[in-house]
């Protein structure tokens, strides 16, 4: 996977992380407000909702990962410039 494509894949992520975040503000909210209204399965579907939030998450974060590696990768197999020389080495950051 290449830099860009992570960022296309990120692109689609982004509107169901939003959608997802507020839903799961909101349905916390309501458990916290009016708590006898509270059911069984208004719970399951508050965890459901977060568990849905930090999945979306994880996807995320393992797109930018893998962006970031594909942008190293290309960084690091290109050819060395002729301005660079042994005297003036660049600082190399090991992952």
């Amino acid at each position: 996977m290449g830099a860009g494509e992570g960022g296309h894949r990120l692109r689609r992520y982004m509107p169901w992380y939003y959608v997802i975040f507020f839903g799961s503000n909101a349905l916390q909210r309501f458990v916290l407000k009016f708590p006898e209204l509270v059911t069984d399965t208004l719970i399951l579907f508050s965890v459901t909702v977060d568990l849905l939030l930090n999945l979306i998450c994880l996807w995320m974060a393992q797109s930018i990962i893998r962006s970031l590696d594909a942008a190293w990768l290309s960084r690091t197999e290109s050819p060395v410039s002729s301005e660079q020389t042994s005297e003036n080495p660049q600082p190399s950051i090991p992952l």
